[in-house]
């Protein structure tokens, strides 16, 4: 039997204890801010094959969009290490983090990179935890996330009724949307983000001749109905 040794020992390195200091994900070198405000954080997460995360702490709810997927490790202190396949597009999201902090480290164990957007957010939960109708454009709905597939037709708009505070995530390297004024646009490898706060009025166009597929995650708790 063939035996790939840098696999082995990235998966030996990952079931030694779990290191006594601990970061917060923010501060985490693969984590990388690329926005803020008082209600929530946007988080680039990025590795390529072989990169593994340092200890870090989840303090606060969190969603997670996969702009570029691979297989990755995931190990936690007293847990046995889990190996997944997160494929391009999956969505998730954890919404006990501010009730039970947890700490894990992360590691690529695939041949792509993994690229993530990461939604925290940095108040409790005031929404309810209902789920969506069968035939909803809903992938996700609980107590602290909603978040939407979408699809924009050739020069329609996406424009919600009411503000709404979170993140517009477009993936690939070619943009065709403009925005409303007061948006914050942040360009990523492989996705661009249009950021929206209470103070702006979301609007998006699809300028191309092509349909363009977004991923919207806002933060029920904040939804101004």
């Amino acid at each position: 039997m063939k035996v790939h040794y840098p696999f082995v020992l990235l998966i030996l390195l990952f079931l030694f204890k779990l290191g006594a200091t601990q970061i917060s994900v923010e501060s985490e070198p693969h984590h990388q801010p690329v926005y803020e405000s008082p209600a929530f954080r946007v988080l680039n997460v990025t590795l390529a094959p072989g990169d593994t995360s340092l200890d870090h702490i989840h303090r606060h709810n969190i969603a997670y969009v996969t702009v570029r997927g691979t297989r990755v490790g995931l190990k936690e202190a007293g847990k046995p290490l889990r190996i997944v396949r997160l494929p391009d597009g999956w969505i998730g999201d954890d919404t006990e983090y501010h009730l039970h902090p947890k700490v894990h480290r992360i590691a690529n164990v695939g041949t792509d990179s993994l690229q993530l957007v990461a939604v925290e957010a940095l108040t409790p939960p005031a929404g309810t935890g209902d789920m969506p109708a069968r035939d909803s454009t809903f992938v996700l709905s609980d107590s602290v996330f909603r978040i939407q597939r979408l699809t924009l037709l050739p020069g329609k708009t996406y424009h919600p009724a009411s503000r709404r505070e979170g993140v517009v995530v477009v993936p690939g390297r070619q943009n065709s949307l403009s925005s409303s004024s007061g948006i914050s646009m942040v360009r990523l490898n492989y996705a661009t983000l249009f950021i929206a706060s209470m103070t702006s009025k979301l609007l998006l166009k699809n300028n191309s001749k092509k349909n363009v597929n977004i991923i919207v995650v806002m933060l029920k708790g904040l939804l101004n109905n």
